[in-house]
């Protein structure tokens, strides 16, 4: 081959220059104790509280007693359900719907009034009357055909009926003239005493005795096909319509539809309105938002409702009333802090431990039971993902003093060393040097997860390994994704969490023998086999075959290796083994290391590969963006970043990952720019970073987000990698479906049926390293 002279010449130097030093700073090196990190960032922020919206949802027969809702009013201090089958009332002390018996029987609720009579009563809309509900003695029920909507203002009660508007006078209903022949939907009462109707044909409105009819072609409404009202308190109507929503009359009139900056979706089944808040049932889902539209929530999806057709709405203080036709949702707007946040997703680490592994999404039995029983099992990037967490554990005891992070992170570690030193075994039985990592393990009391293995080529066995009566699976076949996460974790506990320097010199001697291994191996990763890992590589002679160009490339490779070197490969592989060299000089002293990451620079020009650039189509073409190099390229920034030495190399690597996240940008992540901010003064994102860390949902199962039919964002003429339709713009993260940070938060659709459980990692990762470097405090 064409590198066989050059990698072997490179192997054979580095293995005579490799003298062991373990001290600071060896004649003509740097000291390998050396940390950077940036000092006076200006953007800071104070953990200050914010409110977050905890979903419940009442979707059993337990919980309310029939689940087909029709109706729904926050009334008077109480929360009322009407429903196919009669009338529920929200117990909040037994947190469940207590169904109230109805003069007359119970029926199909069609309408409750928002606002009771002066007496106190409940006005409730049955389609063959009308019931004033007292809270004890006092009910009365009205005889009235077909109707569709009740409204009261205190010291009035209207119906809305199939044949028009009828008043309540002397204990019956009698017709109102003016509205004759109106099929009426709804009914609402104004701040200033009219009377609305909601029609098929437009908007009306009784005013001192006068019917008015307010139809699209003014200008004020969407269209004419009007389906519910309600009258906010600042004056005015709130109308529902076919397309869209309307404000009437209020002084401050507008129309809004589906669109961008505006409703995410049409097809409006029911409105409710709050001081300065509006709630918007539709086909599919729900929005609360504010007049101007300055900030809208959108509900949809098993994470929010209990099903995706909205009935009614209704809103009380920090709290959300959604109906569906399979049960209701309140969503609860409850003041928190990053911090308490923090607290309770670590409590939720308990939950994903596979024997040393933080598994990264486990299944439950039930998804609605977060808490229940869980299966575990084995992952491609269990090193990957444990790593990660290893190093939030890690900056978490630094920032906050608490070492008691550690002991987590050192029981995870102890998962990491044996990753290299289950394949030792084998490895050592044929004969080969120590050091390969495998991807994950499997144990014999692990029923399935381990039987499973058997026969595979991807499996090797290992026999009661360290005589513990155990015997294992390891896999094989390591990719760069578990390198770049093993010296993401391994350094950071080293310097942040290793309790002594027997503890420091085992994690550095792992971590060594990984490193040595791929240096050993030509810069590639061998597999026991002798063969190179599908992704395990990082030589000279294939990243540096782009650097002059296409053409020159292909005159000694294979197509396939200079589009991917000049595309992506090339940057992305090079940091990474510029950082793993780097962090095990820091780690262990040894020379061997830094010789190495010094002729990768010098003679192979590994520099130039890490400078950032529009061709890297990994990052910077939509249709080929591959989050996942995204997310090993911000955790190989970090590694060489911080173990850098050389000023002027430094601030190098540092133009580089400015420039990746000039694309990233839009993403709002919050790690990219805790990274970030541990190296700058200035030029992260806080506030994107803040939105994102308070997004956030609670709730960490994967429910299948699908927003196809949004039309407040715009669709990406260009598809993902996958093929999938991806948005232009990131919605806020509580609507789309869960994700690691090698996922896209750009797609329309993703999730399952909710039974698969994440790990909190994603979120405590950025929120402690922004905690250690004090751009949180």
């Amino acid at each position: 081959m064409r590198s066989g002279s050059s990698l072997l010449a490179l192997s054979f130097g580095l293995l005579a220059s490799a003298c062991g030093s373990s001290g600071g700073g060896p004649d003509g090196y740097p000291d390998p104790a050396f940390v950077y990190r940036a000092t006076g960032q200006v953007a800071t922020a104070a953990d200050e509280s914010f409110r977050y919206e905890k979903p419940r949802l009442y979707r059993t027969t337990a919980e309310l007693g029939d689940l087909d809702v029709r109706a729904l009013a926050a009334v008077d201090g109480g929360v009322y359900a009407g429903t196919a089958s009669g009338l529920f009332r929200y117990d909040s002390g037994n947190d469940r719907f207590e169904r109230i018996s109805l003069p007359g029987g119970d029926g199909a609720v069609v309408d409750i009034a928002s606002t009771p009579m002066s007496d106190g009563r409940i006005v409730v809309g049955l389609a063959d009357r009308v019931i004033l509900l007292a809270s004890g003695s006092g009910s009365e029920s009205i005889a009235l055909s077909e109707v569709r909507a009740v409204a009261s203002d205190g010291s009035r009660v209207f119906a809305g009926t199939t044949t028009g508007l009828f008043r309540l006078e002397g204990g019956a209903f009698v017709a109102a003239p003016e509205a004759a022949g109106q099929s009426v939907r709804d009914v609402a009462v104004d701040a200033a005493g009219d009377v609305w109707l909601a029609t098929g044909t437009g908007l009306a409105r009784l005013s001192a005795g006068s019917l008015s009819m307010i139809t699209a072609s003014s200008g004020k409404l969407p269209d004419d096909d009007v389906r519910a009202l309600a009258a906010p308190p600042e004056g005015g109507m709130l109308a529902g319509c076919a397309t869209g929503l309307a404000r009437v009359g209020g002084g401050a009139d507008r129309v809004m539809t589906a669109g961008i900056g505006q409703l995410p979706t049409a097809d409006v089944r029911a409105v409710a309105a709050a001081p300065g808040l509006w709630a918007v049932g539709h086909d599919i889902g729900a929005s609360v938002l504010d007049p101007d539209r300055t900030h809208l929530d959108y509900y949809q999806s098993l994470r929010w409702i209990p099903a995706q057709t909205v009935t009614a709405v209704a809103l009380e203080e920090n709290r959300r009333w959604i109906a569906t036709t399979a049960g209701v949702s309140r969503i609860d707007l409850v003041p928190t802090t990053l911090a308490e946040r923090a607290a309770r997703f670590e409590a939720e680490n308990d939950y994903h431990w596979r024997l040393d592994f933080v598994s990264c999404d486990d299944a439950l039995a039930d998804p609605w039971e977060p808490h229940g029983a869980r299966a575990h099992w084995d992952h491609d990037n269990d090193g990957l993902w444990t790593q990660m967490q290893i190093a939030a554990w890690s900056y978490a005891a630094a920032a906050s003093g608490n070492r008691s992070f550690c002991e987590p992170a050192r029981r995870a570690m102890r998962a990491m060393m044996d990753e290299i030193d289950l394949p030792a075994v084998s490895f050592e039985a044929a004969g080969k040097t120590r050091g390969f990592v495998a991807r994950s393990f499997v144990r014999d009391d692990e029923g399935e997860v381990y039987t499973s293995k058997a026969g595979s080529d991807r499996w090797v066995r290992v026999e009661n390994f360290r005589g513990e009566g155990h015997d294992y699976y390891w896999k094989n076949d390591t990719s760069s994704d578990e390198i770049t996460g093993h010296f993401f974790g391994y350094p950071l506990y080293f310097d942040l969490c290793a309790s002594d320097q027997a503890e420091r010199e085992e994690v550095a001697e792992h971590a060594a023998a990984l490193a040595r291994y791929i240096v050993q191996g030509g810069f590639v990763l061998l597999d026991l086999d002798g063969a190179r890992t599908t992704f395990g590589y990082w030589d000279p002679d294939t990243l540096t075959s782009a650097l002059d160009g296409l053409e020159k490339c292909q005159e000694t490779h294979p197509v396939d290796v200079c589009i991917a070197s000049r595309y992506g490969a090339g940057w992305l592989n090079g940091m990474q083994i510029l950082g793993v060299l780097l962090s095990t000089w820091h780690m262990t002293g040894d020379t061997f290391f830094y010789d190495a990451y010094e002729e990768l620079i010098t003679r192979y020009r590994y520099a130039e590969l890490v400078d950032f650039s529009d061709n890297v189509w990994n990052v910077t073409q939509r249709f080929t963006a591959n989050h996942s190099d995204h997310e090993l390229a911000l955790l190989a920034y970090h590694t060489l970043i911080r173990y850098e030495p050389n000023d002027e190399r430094r601030e190098r690597w540092i133009r580089s990952l400015r420039s990746m996240l000039e694309w990233e940008a839009p993403e709002r992540n919050p790690l990219w720019h805790a990274i970030l901010a541990g190296f700058v003064t200035e030029g992260y994102d806080l506030a994107g970073a803040l939105q994102t860390l308070r997004e956030w949902p609670e709730d960490w199962r994967a429910w299948m987000i699908d927003n196809s039919h949004r039309k407040d964002y715009t669709k990406d003429s260009s598809p993902d990698r996958f093929g999938d339709p991806q948005f232009t713009t990131v919605p806020p993260y509580d609507e789309i479906s869960f994700l690691k940070w090698n996922g896209n938060p750009y797609r329309v659709r993703d999730g399952g049926d909710g039974r698969e459980i994440q790990a909190p990692w994603p979120w405590l990762l950025p929120y402690w390293i922004m905690r250690y470097h004090e751009v949180i405090h």
